[in-house]
């Protein structure tokens, strides 16, 4: 089956979009939350990086992330 343009471009993407826009907030959520586990458990302190990586994840809320048309 051979799809023409108006074909491609007709289609309804918002579910995939949906869905590699929540995977990656899960990631970027668990990574944060990792990085600031293991400073606090090896006494390292937080630094003025660690707050601004975490102001970083506050700022892009999953709206920002969601496709308009969802």
């Amino acid at each position: 089956m051979e799809l023409n343009a108006a074909q491609t471009l007709t289609e309804d993407n918002s579910h995939t979009l949906s869905t590699v826009a929540l995977t990656l907030i899960v990631l970027e959520t668990t990574a944060v939350a990792v990085r600031f586990l293991s400073r606090y458990l090896s006494k390292a302190g937080f630094w003025w990086d660690d707050w601004l990586i975490l102001g970083a994840l506050v700022r892009q809320s999953p709206s920002d992330s969601r496709p308009d048309n969802v």
